[in-house]
This record gives structure tokens, sequence and C-alpha cells, in this order.
């Protein structure tokens, strides 16, 4: 090797002082109940968010996400390569931005598959027009509780912002 030193196996060393941690989370976005056909389950994705993007959804929010498609090689241990899993990739989104259901416009959400007028739709809609729909909604929290009229109110806030 004329003199020369070989790299040790592993000559990169992590310098802790000029690091910086990032924030990340994985999340499972799934199909809008709404759009699955009858009697199957609905799909989903992985998300992986970073840095600001982090801790923006609750679970049950509705979303609409922009990111990169992405497909991630499976693990593959020494039990596994005797099942040959060789072709078998994950797909995964690298979220770049996502939106929160309260400001999802309607125009991007789909419209139920049967196309006919949901009557819980209907009901909703009757009781948005009532000038008394935060009593009514009170009133409709545990109904068999009696009193606490406070913490009703509260968790009709929290239910219905």
């Amino acid at each position: 090797m004329n003199g020369q030193t070989k790299c040790p196996l592993d000559p990169y060393m992590i310098r802790t002082d000029n690091c910086r941690c990032v924030d990340f989370q994985v999340l499972k976005l799934q199909e809008l109940p709404d759009s699955v056909p009858q009697g199957e389950m609905p799909r989903h994705v992985q998300l992986y968010c970073d840095r600001f993007l982090c801790e923006k959804v609750v679970p049950g929010n509705k979303v609409v996400v922009v990111g990169i498609y992405c497909i991630k090689k499976n693990k593959s241990s020494k039990r596994d390569s005797k099942e040959k899993n060789v072709g078998v990739r994950n797909p995964y989104i690298r979220v770049l931005g996502i939106k929160a259901d309260q400001w999802v416009d309607e125009d991007q959400l789909p419209i139920t598959n049967s196309g006919e007028h949901d009557p819980m739709l209907f009901m909703c809609e009757r009781l948005s027009k009532s000038p008394n729909v935060y009593e009514t909604i009170v009133k409709s929290i545990a109904p068999s509780i009696y009193g606490f009229e406070n913490e009703k109110k509260a968790i009709a806030c929290l239910l219905f912002g």
C-alpha cells in the first residue's frame, strides 16, 4: 500500500456539540369512510412529518396533505431471506405541507358514494339554522345526568368549537 495507512471500518465520528435534534412524527393516513366501498376495509399510507409539521393534527382529523410519494425497502432478517421477500416495498409520503379539517375547503372533499341526500346531514343543517342551537346541544349531552350545566357547556365547546 506504499506506506499509506488503511482507513478504519467506521472513520466517521458524531460530534454531538455540532448536532441538532429535529422533531419527527409518523402518521397513518386513512381513506375517508364515505369513499370506502361497502364491505371493504379503508386503505392507509404512512406519512413522515418533521420539524414544524409535527403535532399539527390529532387522530380523527380530515386532512389535505402535500408530499413526496416514496418507497422504502423492507428490512430483511436472516429468517426472511429464506422466504425471498426481495421485491416487497412499503410506500410512504414525505410530508411537505398539511392542512387540518378546520382549513379544508368543502370542494376538496369527496361527495358520498350514494349521491343521495344524507338524513344526518339534513338534520345537522336544520339544527344549525335554529336560534337556540347552543342550548339544544348542551341539553342533548348526557340527558340522564341531572345538573353539571357548566361541564356540559364545556364538552359542547370541545366537541363543536
